[in-house]
């Protein structure tokens, strides 16, 4: 007899790592979960930063570059999008003039690199789709003290090349953490992903609640996933990868001096946090520490 009193477990994911793994089969996990997916779309999320309240969200994502999140409260409050020649951002909070964006080949000479101090398919991969290069330069795979493994990739990020520390679960081979630092061992961004779900339609698995923090601008925010839409063609796409029109407002390039006359380039919105340590800490992390058993939760 069915007992409708117990919950529906998950679908359980696969598993990928019998023991610890060689970096070809991380590379072969990774890559694979990222190519199963073209487009990503979610009418329940939600964006939250400490001291502000949380955010009704929809998120957009057609890899590699285009992503489109819209969150409101009464009316529009958060527009970060990104298409193929421009990124663009929009916070009302903030009390900038209008749209601020810049050309994806101009990021490393505009203003931008100090108001979002992070590339813009960098939002992309914080939701787990990240794409390791074969032939890049790569150590490890680490077991850590905590049993996750740890690999770092030097990769050419806008102004030269970075570490990325990607720390992945150890038995289904999801990514958990990522970090980004440069030639200083400066942390220029950080990512951690929980609550993952596996969709055996499309055998991919994906992280429904992801926290982005970028030091330099005292940015963190959370995005919350209710369920996502894999593959699924983007309704209005001429609309959802383009520059938004909010209140008529003209857009500035960020690359345009006279532009960015009464713009402060520092201010990336009131009330966030202080910043997290300057370097990436070299001991195991004691926060953040989600449970797996191909289902991950921390509610």
């Amino acid at each position: 007899m069915l007992n409708f009193a117990t919950r529906p477990t998950a679908p359980l994911a696969p598993v990928a790592f019998v023991g610890p793994p060689t970096l070809p089969q991380v590379l072969h996990a990774v890559n694979s979960n990222t190519q199963r997916v073209q487009q990503l779309h979610s009418d329940t999320a939600a964006v939250s930063t400490p001291g502000f309240p949380s955010l009704r969200a929809t998120l957009s994502v057609q890899t590699p570059r285009r992503l489109r999140l819209r969150a409101k409260l009464f009316g529009p409050e958060l527009d970060l999008g990104s298409n193929d020649e421009v990124f663009w951002f929009w916070l009302k909070s903030s009390g900038q003039p209008a749209v601020l964006f810049a050309r994806h080949d101009e990021f490393s000479q505009s203003s931008a690199q100090r108001m979002l101090p992070i590339e813009p398919a960098w939002v992309i991969e914080s939701l787990g789709l990240v794409t390791m290069d074969p032939s890049g330069l790569h150590e490890g795979p680490y077991q850590r003290p905590d049993g996750k493994i740890e690999v770092r990739s030097q990769v050419l990020g806008s102004n030269g090349m970075v570490t990325r520390t990607l720390v992945i679960e150890p038995t289904y081979g999801w990514i958990v953490e990522q970090h980004i630092t440069d030639a200083s061992h400066r942390l220029i961004a950080s990512a951690v992903a929980t609550d993952h779900r596996f969709y055996p339609e499309h055998s991919v698995s994906l992280p429904h609640r992801v926290e982005v923090r970028a030091p330099a601008a005292n940015m963190t925010f959370q995005i919350e996933i209710g369920q996502y839409a894999i593959n699924r063609p983007v309704e209005n796409p001429l609309e959802t990868w383009s520059l938004p029109d909010i209140n008529g407002q003209l857009p500035i390039n960020l690359s345009d001096v006279g532009a960015m006359q009464g713009v402060d380039p520092n201010q990336a919105g009131p009330g966030y946090p202080p910043p997290l340590p300057t370097a990436y800490p070299t001991g195991p992390r004691t926060g953040f520490r989600p449970e797996y058993r191909g289902y991950s939760s921390t509610r």
